[in-house]
């Protein structure tokens, strides 16, 4: 991954489905994320020219991924081949998702129960990927952590995934705890390429002591990074003086504000302040009053309504 971003260690902006669209990821890249990956994006629907699945796609600013799941080789293939027309820094692999509505088609990780499929479907993306890296998300296993997933994962880098993203939880775990770091330093030193740690890392600290713990080469920064994409910019902060600044209320506004005229800009108002109800949300945690605020966020229609309630978050009102 020295090849994409530089010299490590390399913090990320984890895709989360309905979360990191392109506005949220513009604004974590300006933060300090060193790289950012799509929502995860259907290869069927690209192979069958779904619309709403081709809009996903859409890069922006900063380096980022394209995610995509499947677990057929022909779609797959072809949705590498559309991906990398865009000029992504990589193509990243679905096989950690454990919704049931992505599992029961035999994708995200279910893949983690057909490891043969699995480096075929790998295979499949690296074809139609090109020249473009593939990376690869996963879990630790789908009941429990065992050597199958060790294995599994040095099977992917042998097949030529560029690196490896590992959720240290199992599929069954969902996102119920505990994140299993010993998991993610065994997979670290069975795989031959740069392998990243990802699951419950909140704060600067987090991220320190899960990269010395490990060996990882970056972490991925998922919901902590939701109403607080300043923490790329506080992790490396950390990591070179040891201290760092939390973020006045008044940068957050701005963020949030920042975000969501992002969206408008991409989406229009009235779609992009829906789904921004969703989102914006993070940013109200801990402020007065926040529930009474969240209930206000969710009946907001327009760009006015949501600065007001922010406006209001920001003078303590």
């Amino acid at each position: 991954m020295e090849q994409l971003f530089g010299k490590g260690p390399f913090f990320g902006l984890a895709p989360m489905a309905g979360y990191t669209d392109s506005a949220f990821r513009d604004l974590a890249a300006s933060h300090g994320a060193d790289f950012t990956v799509t929502e995860m994006i259907s290869a069927k629907g690209l192979f069958y020219k779904n619309e709403k699945t081709s809009g996903i796609m859409s890069l922006g600013k900063g380096k980022t991924g394209v995610q995509l799941f499947g677990s057929e080789e022909e779609p797959l293939c072809f949705a590498a081949k559309e991906a990398a027309k865009l000029s992504p820094a990589f193509i990243d692999f679905n096989m950690g998702c454990p919704t049931p509505k992505i599992v029961g088609s035999g994708d995200g990780s279910a893949l983690l129960r057909d490891p043969e499929r699995a480096v075929a479907c790998l295979k499949a993306l690296k074809e139609g990927a090109g020249d473009t890296a593939v990376t690869v998300k996963m879990r630790l296993g789908w009941e429990t952590f065992d050597e199958s997933a060790v294995k599994l994962a040095a099977s992917l880098a042998d097949a030529g995934a560029a690196a490896i993203f590992v959720h240290g939880r199992t599929a069954r775990q969902m996102y119920r705890p505990p994140v299993d770091y010993g998991a993610i330093k065994a997979v670290k030193e069975a795989a031959s390429v740069p392998v990243f740690a990802n699951g419950d890392i909140k704060t600067p600290e987090n991220a320190k002591e899960v990269l010395e713990f490990t060996g990882a080469d970056g972490v991925l920064i998922g919901r902590a990074a939701l109403g607080n994409p300043f923490i790329f910019e506080e992790i490396k902060s950390y990591f070179e003086t040891g201290r760092y600044e939390t973020p006045s209320s008044e940068a957050l506004f701005d963020a949030a504000m920042r975000q969501l005229d992002a969206a408008i800009e991409s989406k229009g108002e009235k779609l992009a302040c829906t789904e921004a109800r969703g989102q914006l949300v993070f940013y109200l945690k801990g402020v007065k009053d926040a529930a009474e605020k969240r209930r206000l966020l969710f009946a907001a229609k327009s760009r006015a309504d949501i600065e007001k309630i922010f406006r209001k978050a920001q003078n303590g009102g």
